[in-house]
């Protein structure tokens, strides 16, 4: 079994050594794939934005969306702030705590 994987060893070594030549053929194809990736994305995006569009017109979204807007206005009035500031200050700094122990934690890693 040894015998094998050294053998299996010194061949792939061998072989990683080597260099095939493709006339420049990867390099076109590499050069080729963001390009042909970006443009799918803005078709895609287009396609998306157009939907949603024809969706919001079809059903009048916008009465439903001042609708709400009119709600969160009324409801805004009856809240009590001076509770809920707290949670405003505390949610961006738990953020910055927990995301800066995962940066931590992959320095150590690397």
């Amino acid at each position: 079994m040894e015998d094998k994987d050294i053998l299996l060893n010194n061949l792939f070594a061998e072989a990683a050594k080597t260099e095939i030549a493709d006339n420049g053929f990867s390099r076109k194809v590499m050069r080729r794939l963001p390009s042909r990736a970006e443009r799918m994305s803005r078709i895609w995006t287009c396609v998306c934005t157009m939907a949603a569009v024809v969706l919001l017109t079809y059903f009048k979204a916008w009465n439903y969306i001042f609708d709400w807007a009119v709600n969160v206005v009324c409801v805004s009035h009856s809240i009590n702030w001076l509770h809920i500031i707290p949670f405003i200050l505390l949610l961006p700094t738990a953020t910055m705590l927990v995301s800066s122990v995962f940066v931590y934690r992959e320095m150590n890693l690397s």
